[in-house]
């Protein structure tokens, strides 16, 4: 079994000449025979560019994974498919074309609210080959590649609210972002678990994964882990909760921001890395 992760979409850029950087987050994976793009970073050039730059042929895809229906996650699906220009699984929760929002401070002690939505409508991006495989379930897609599905909350200083909206029944209101979920890859030398934004909460993420698959050994952790938005109670929290588990290598990327990143660096040692475009990581 061999597994190889590659950014392609991420906040910072590594150093190879002519890639690009985006607030997004896009996931290259080799598992074996199996090509997955995990995520697709935002509506922009970057996502070509960067695999292009990398040596990655995204037409060689066999499945792309949405971790969830905010744009700097899937606001580049339709570049992929337009590049692509044939059917191609994409795995999504139910709801990830719901109206998503957050709230941003504006002028005058006022309250701009931003669309986080996808870029997109399902009708055009099944248009150009989208054929969206819906699930809130756990799932397998390949062989020892699975979906958490939805992920419960149990975690309660997890559960902190935030400035995210989605318009529901009409009414706008607090967002979970239940449609959120993260892929887990089963390996001889561990799990390896990969994040989109982990809205529901890092450590949610990580005991749903061991309550999944029945294993406590992460050969990896990598992506996004939303830390930059907490507070210092809360990172705190998260930091004392991270170092009870078995983790040979945690990659950092997206939101997880310069702070957190520093924290788990101090804690962590050899066994962090931050994951930037152009980072290549064989897991196994």
């Amino acid at each position: 079994m061999t597994v190889k992760i590659t950014v392609l979409s991420e906040n910072t850029s590594g150093t190879a000449e002519g890639l690009l950087a985006e607030h997004g987050l896009s996931l290259y994976i080799e598992k074996d025979e199996h090509r997955i793009l995990f995520d697709t970073g935002q509506a922009s050039p970057v996502l070509l560019n960067n695999a292009n730059k990398l040596g990655v042929d995204l037409k060689q895809v066999d499945a792309v994974v949405i971790s969830h229906g905010h744009s700097d996650h899937a606001g580049g699906l339709a570049n992929f498919l337009m590049l692509n220009k044939r059917d191609i699984p994409v795995y999504v929760h139910p709801l990830v074309f719901e109206e998503k929002f957050s709230i941003q401070p504006g002028p005058n002690n006022t309250d701009i609210l931003r669309d986080t939505s996808v870029r997109f409508t399902r009708s055009y991006l099944e248009s150009y080959g989208a054929k969206f495989e819906e699930a809130a379930d756990p799932r397998e897609i390949f062989p020892d590649v699975l979906l958490t599905g939805q992920i419960p909350r149990v975690i309660d200083f997890e559960n902190a609210d935030t400035p995210l909206r989605v318009r529901r029944n009409g009414e706008l209101i607090h967002d979970n972002v239940l449609d959120e979920h993260s892929i887990i890859i089963r390996t001889p030398k561990g799990l390896i678990l990969l994040l989109g934004c982990c809205h529901p909460g890092l450590i949610n993420t990580i005991e749903y994964a061991i309550q999944l698959t029945g294993e406590t050994h992460f050969a990896a952790i990598i992506g996004g882990t939303h830390l930059m938005f907490h507070s210092e109670a809360l990172l705190q929290q998260t930091l004392e909760a991270l170092n009870r588990y078995d983790i040979e290598l945690i990659g950092t990327a997206h939101c997880t921001g310069s702070k957190a990143n520093a924290l788990i660096r101090a804690q962590f040692g050899g066994r962090f890395k931050e994951f930037n475009v152009g980072t290549v990581a064989v897991l196994a």
